[in-house]
């Protein structure tokens, strides 16, 4: 897969990664623990996913999305309202489900890993 041309692949700021795409559990099993409910989230800019050389962009930047229950939703974390954390909902095998996102867990993965196949859908 080639990175460079965005027509090739499904690469774009806010993917899910797959949590078995080779390579990715093994950098973020050295820094994190990941849940079974959570998710990788891909944050670097397009044209940071897209740059043609990777000696000069090597890395792809990624934050997790961690599952929340009811009790964990704090109305002070959606809409942006909080800098250091954000809560969100997306629909994960058909049911809307709550996360949230610090900015202590951003993290990187060499961007090489992404051409080995396409994002979650």
């Amino acid at each position: 897969m080639l990175l460079s041309d965005p027509r090739q692949h499904m690469w774009r700021q806010g993917s899910l990664i797959p949590h078995d795409l080779p390579g990715v559990a093994d950098v973020l099993t050295r820094r994190t623990q990941i849940g079974a409910g959570d998710r990788v989230v891909l944050i670097s800019h397009d044209c940071d996913i897209c740059h043609d050389d990777f000696g000069a962009e090597p890395e792809a930047e990624i934050i997790i999305a961690r599952k929340l229950t009811d009790d964990q939703e704090n109305q002070n974390y959606y809409h942006g309202k909080n800098p250091r954390k954000f809560q969100f909902q997306m629909h994960v095998d058909g049911q809307r489900q709550s996360y949230e996102m610090s900015f202590r867990e951003r993290h990187s993965i060499p961007r090489i890993l992404m051409t080995q196949r396409d994002p979650y859908p």
